[in-house]
């Protein structure tokens, strides 16, 4: 019989054909993976836009960052100047550096000003530092020729640069000596003598002199801008003057409180300055030590540092004698900071030291990183004073007050002065 027809071919098996055809291909791939691997990265690299720029902008980071100096700031130049790179990973680093290296060649304000409100949330840096103290310089060496000008650029240089400011003591002076003639100048003496007592205290240039003018009764005006001696009758004897009692400092009934809640803690607080301070003892079980103070700020709160409590006393309320009169005030009608002569214990759990005579609280600040001694602020009635210290026993019972940062903090003197030992 003829063997024509053989019938079906087996299932699963393809034709010898088919099967040459496999191998061939296979053998092809395995024989050229050489240059296949290379052009498929090159085809990935070309037709995804988005891989090709984080392979380039890797390699130019790299070639950037291996520079130093002159020769860095050269490449971070030509590595901004391509639009495409404006999210690399070095692209920050290298916009600092070129603003930086711009505003210590240029040396002038609007540069110099440019720089420390961009990068204000570098405090801490050597390249920040540099900068700020030449803008503090520029200042201070164009404070304006015309006392108004000089009297308005002192004290905006006050509110920002603090005391740690190069000519922070010369606009002190300058503006205390401004303020005093401007309140012999004021035809409200009575009111002008009091608002000058008010801000600079006994350290003021003209404070005995209107203090006592206040004490014997202030003429309600005067003949000529300028002259400190009453004026005379026809007879040339003094005219007759009501006596004004002296006056003791009251707390301004402008200050802002707000009640905050925090999980289910509620408390009161004030805004002083650039900060919100609670307006109660937190520590409502009796004193506690400084790490047990640190535990009892509600989220979004902290102890304050010790040179936040002298911007409070030397720079808000202008000088300590004020600031411990408005503290320690108990004004019903106002916003208060509530102070309590509470007196403090050598140790939590021992007998009290000084009730009714002193108050103390902690602070953040440590002398030493971890070390056993940190920061408090002691409010004392013998000498109406408010002492900051930083050798604390950290094992001594105080009280605590949260202060948290508000909105006008970062544009204030205290983003420069950070505490020992915060994160």
């Amino acid at each position: 019989m003829s063997e024509q027809n053989q019938g079906p071919t087996p299932q699963g098996q393809g034709s010898p054909n088919q099967e040459r055809k496999g191998n061939s291909l296979s053998a092809f791939i395995q024989n050229n993976l050489a240059w296949l691997i290379p052009l498929g990265i090159l085809l990935l690299i070309f037709l995804i836009p988005g891989t090709r720029h984080w392979i380039s902008n890797t390699v130019r980071c790299a070639t950037v960052n291996s520079k130093e100096g002159a020769a860095r700031v050269d490449a971070c130049r030509q590595y901004l100047s391509r639009e495409s790179f404006a999210k690399a990973p070095c692209y920050g680093d290298c916009m600092e550096a070129v603003d930086y290296e711009n505003a210590r060649q240029v040396r002038n304000y609007e540069v110099l000003r440019a720089y420390v409100d961009k990068y204000d949330n570098q405090a801490g840096t050597a390249h920040f530092q540099e900068i700020f103290n030449l803008l503090d310089s520029v200042i201070c060496a164009n404070l304006g020729q015309n006392a108004e000008a000089k009297a308005a650029t002192c004290q905006a240089y006050k509110d920002e640069f603090g005391r740690a400011g190069k000519c922070y003591y010369e606009c002190h002076a300058f503006l205390d000596e401004y303020d005093c003639e401007a309140a012999l100048k004021d035809p409200n003496r009575e009111e002008a003598y009091r608002r000058y007592i008010d801000k600079y205290g006994s350290e003021g240039k003209c404070y005995e002199e209107f203090r006592q003018a206040l004490e014997k009764g202030v003429p309600a005006t005067m003949d000529k801008a300028g002259e400190r001696a009453p004026a005379t009758t026809s007879k040339g004897t003094p005219p007759a003057t009501a006596q004004s009692p002296k006056k003791k400092a009251t707390p301004a009934s402008t200050r802002t409180c707000q009640t905050f809640t925090v999980g289910s803690q509620k408390f009161k607080a004030i805004k002083l300055g650039p900060l919100w301070w609670t307006a109660e003892n937190m520590n409502k079980n009796g004193f506690v030590t400084w790490q047990q103070a640190r535990t009892m700020c509600p989220t979004g709160w902290r102890l304050p540092c010790t040179q936040e409590v002298e911007h409070l006393t030397r720079e808000f309320y202008s000088n300590p004698d004020k600031a411990y009169t408005y503290l320690t005030s108990q004004d019903p009608r106002n916003c208060e900071f509530n102070m309590e002569f509470t007196g403090f214990q050598w140790m939590p759990g021992m007998a009290t030291f000084n009730a009714g005579e002193v108050a103390g609280f902690w602070c953040f600040n440590e002398d030493t990183p971890n070390g056993p001694q940190a920061g408090s602020f002691l409010f004392k009635k013998s000498n109406r004073s408010i002492e900051t210290l930083l050798t604390t026993d950290k094992t001594m019972g105080l009280n605590c007050r949260c202060v948290k940062e508000s909105k006008d903090y970062k544009n204030s003197s205290l983003r420069f002065m950070p505490c020992v030992g915060m994160p």
